[in-house]
């Protein structure tokens, strides 16, 4: 058969293409068989703190080591991103198992703390040493305590079964499947409490926490939000005229620290006590003055200050109306702001919740 010039570059073109193709699959045949794990060990010898890791956003998580046979992603790109970007504790990362292949690709096998996420991620040529798709982080810093609060002794301010009036082994959501150390604190509510160390969470929250020990009960020891213990109270009193029955007000902050008592005259005064806390809508509220801060004295005085202009601005016609009156109804009391909270904003020491309690003493 006689074959044209032009049907004879189609079939050698077609030829080409067909050896090329065998070639480029028995490449990838041949990579395929030549990535293999060689090591594939747990880690539980390596310190805990040392293993908290976060997404680079870099390499995806995988079911298997990715350079495998049927490695599939976990995540999508756009949840990758999204965790890699993320402040949430919860989204903090465990590695618990490292594998090693033939071509010097560590994998490790990483969980996030919420226990959404787990598979492997590529990270690095060094064993040991999070690269790739992963970096190390701390979960927590070393809060520096102050001799004020080494001195203190403490006590629990409520008790139950809530996480929050609970120690715990780990600071939860620092470590991945933090337990609680007790299960319910009503047996150590007046047991005396000792503030042997401080850390602050590093993600999300940002709260402190207190490792208190109880001499009493040592099953205690353990981690705490420093929010719920307290110590001694002292009593800072401030007196200033409004329009009113004998036109005073007192105004009374409640702080730690060793028990001071004032004595303030009580007969015929219209008495409005103000309860200060830093705003936190999370629900857990920070009194004002707690805190082992130099400036908390100057910032208990510019906060109350603030807070007294607020409340006469706010209630200015109901001191108007009963200023005249010579005995007052729980009616007048409550127009007064009993029992009402309102947010007092200041510019440089923050946003607090203020609640009010009215009282006059015949």
């Amino acid at each position: 058969m006689t074959v044209s010039k032009t049907n004879l570059i189609k079939m050698f073109v077609t030829a080409s293409f067909m050896f090329g193709g065998l070639i480029a699959v028995g490449q990838t045949q041949t990579f395929a068989k030549s990535n293999k794990i060689t090591s594939n060990v747990s880690m539980a010898k390596v310190n805990s703190d040392d293993r908290n890791v976060t997404l680079t956003g870099k390499h995806q998580i995988y079911t298997k080591a990715q350079s495998l046979k049927g490695a599939k992603p976990v995540t999508t790109k756009r949840q990758l991103q999204k965790l890699a970007k993320s402040v949430r504790s919860k989204d903090t990362f465990y590695a618990y198992r490292m594998a090693t292949t033939n071509n010097q690709r560590v994998y490790y096998k990483i969980v996030s703390f919420e226990g959404k996420y787990r598979g492997w991620i590529y990270g690095g040529k060094i064993k040991n040493y999070f690269n790739g798709g992963i970096r190390h982080t701390d979960t927590t810093t070393d809060v520096s305590l102050s001799e004020d609060v080494k001195n203190t002794t403490y006590h629990l301010k409520s008790t139950g079964t809530s996480g929050d009036v609970n120690t715990w082994k780990a600071i939860p959501w620092t470590q991945y499947k933090a337990g609680l150390k007790t299960k319910d604190s009503t047996p150590y509510a007046n047991d005396k409490l000792k503030v042997t160390a401080a850390k602050q969470m590093t993600r999300q929250y940002f709260q402190t926490y207190y490792y208190v020990e109880d001499a009493d009960h040592p099953e205690f020891n353990g981690w705490i939000n420093k929010n719920a213990v307290e110590g001694p109270e002292k009593v800072i009193t401030n007196t200033v005229n409004v329009p009113g029955p004998k036109e005073t007000v007192t105004q009374t902050v409640t702080v730690p620290g060793p028990t001071k008592t004032v004595t303030v005259p009580a007969e015929n005064k219209l008495t409005i006590n103000y309860l200060t806390y830093r705003f936190d809508p999370s629900g857990k509220y920070t009194k004002a003055t707690t805190g082992n801060d130099a400036d908390w004295t100057e910032e208990t005085s510019t906060v109350s200050s603030g807070i007294q202009k607020d409340y006469q601005r706010q209630f200015a016609k109901a001191i108007d109306q009963i200023k005249d009156k010579k005995e007052l109804t729980s009616a007048d009391l409550d127009s007064l702001g009993n029992g009402q909270v309102f947010i007092r904003l200041d510019d440089e020491w923050g946003e607090y919740q203020v609640s009010i309690r009215v009282n006059y003493d015949k």
